[in-house]
């Protein structure tokens, strides 16, 4: 399920990083974002060492961001992964489009 939603990045959570068994390098982190239009919060993440590096979020920055909401089983239990899958950082009147990213097929963090 894809969603847009719009607010000031209020926590920019320690990056994690590695080398997967196929020896590519990977980088994730995990941002807390307060929505404008409510006092929700929102926590997602940002997978990619380029994505990271193109969408170069910040706490305090505004931002509209299309995410992908996703749960899956593993191991009789269910994780959600909530992605973000391109960022534009908001600055008054003007935007600026800072990337795009593509949706890895398996999470990092568990051992498949």
């Amino acid at each position: 399920m894809k969603v847009t939603v719009k607010g000031t990045i209020t926590v920019a959570l320690e990056r994690k990083s590695g080398t997967s068994a196929a020896g590519k390098d990977w980088a994730s982190q995990d941002f807390v974002m307060k929505e404008a239009d409510s006092n929700d919060s929102i926590k997602f993440n940002v997978f990619g060492i380029e994505n990271l590096a193109n969408y170069d979020l910040k706490v305090n920055d505004d931002i509209e961001a299309t995410v992908v909401v996703n749960s899956r089983e593993y191991q009789g239990k269910f994780y959600t992964d909530i992605r973000a899958i391109s960022c534009t950082k908001i600055s008054g009147d003007n935007t600026a489009t800072i990337g795009n990213s593509v949706i890895p097929e398996t999470n990092p963090n568990i051992g498949e």
